[in-house]
């Protein structure tokens, strides 16, 4: 009755919602097979090393214009980070956690700038990364967004201070090079990317500074066993390798680096 006073049948109603029903039906599915949901792709590192172009980093996947530009400068993604193994804190109040690889990793909040299509960003953020070449060491600190934005950034802040001083400490620059006259060392600097997270800014916070140094020497310890090089650009420790693949790039160079590691009187671990 109703739909009459209005002017519409009920059969004419009810048609017209299965017509929107259908409708919406159609839609969702050409959606949901047209954008499949992307998964994290391991595969950038292959065995032998090489730069590969068959990569996403969570839902992002980098276009051409991006490959072009890291392949020319041998620059890396977020997923050739692997766990740094040398580093283990005990206590780990902050509960940090390190990773680290010895090639140049892009961080993972520039990634949103490096899709596929090209991000009126991009030229200029892949042009940041080509000047830090320049660097030999990559590190950076965020925080897990599990308090208000204050402590977040406070803690990663501190937790940046004290990595950087705990540097100073063992003689490197805040880039990684060696600056300490010490004839008896090989090393030259520090070559890689680091990247340090923590899960309880608020610690970062409230730890003393004294306390949090100590930390950061023991993660610069590690950080110097895993991507230290000498002169010539060669790893001194070939055991230590934070990244996917093959442990040695080829028989010559793993054979160079048992050689130095003798002669240098690196400790090594059993294999």
């Amino acid at each position: 009755m109703s739909g009459l006073l209005f002017g519409r049948s009920p059969r004419a109603s009810r048609f017209a919602c299965r017509i929107l029903t259908f409708e919406r039906y159609i839609n969702t599915e050409h959606v949901s097979r047209s954008k499949p949901v992307a998964r994290p792709n391991h595969t950038h590192n292959n065995r032998s090393g090489e730069y590969n172009e068959h990569v996403s980093v969570g839902e992002i996947q980098p276009g051409q214009h991006v490959h072009s530009v890291c392949r020319e400068h041998y620059i890396f993604f977020p997923n050739s980070l692997r766990p740094l193994k040398e580093v283990k804190l005990k206590p780990n109040p902050c509960s940090l956690t390190i990773v680290a690889s010895q090639r140049h990793c892009i961080d993972m909040n520039s990634m949103k700038y490096l899709d596929k299509f090209e991000h009126p960003f991009s030229k200029s953020v892949l042009k940041m990364y080509v000047e830090k070449k320049k660097e030999p060491l990559w590190y950076t600190v965020s925080s897990h967004p599990v308090a208000l934005p204050f402590p977040c950034k406070e803690g990663a802040r501190r937790i940046r201070h004290a990595f950087r001083d705990a540097l100073t400490a063992y003689g490197y620059d805040r880039e990684g090079r060696r600056v300490a006259t010490d004839n008896s060392s090989t090393i030259a600097d520090l070559y890689g990317t680091v990247r340090i997270s923590t899960a309880n800014p608020k610690a970062a916070c409230n730890i003393k500074f004294a306390d949090l140094l100590s930390q950061a020497k023991q993660i610069v310890s590690g950080v110097e066993l895993a991507l230290a090089r000498d002169k010539n650009g060669r790893y001194i420790n070939a055991t230590s390798r934070p990244q996917s693949g093959s442990r040695s790039g080829s028989t010559s160079k793993m054979s160079y680096q048992k050689k130095t590691g003798s002669q240098y009187g690196v400790k090594r671990k059993s294999l």
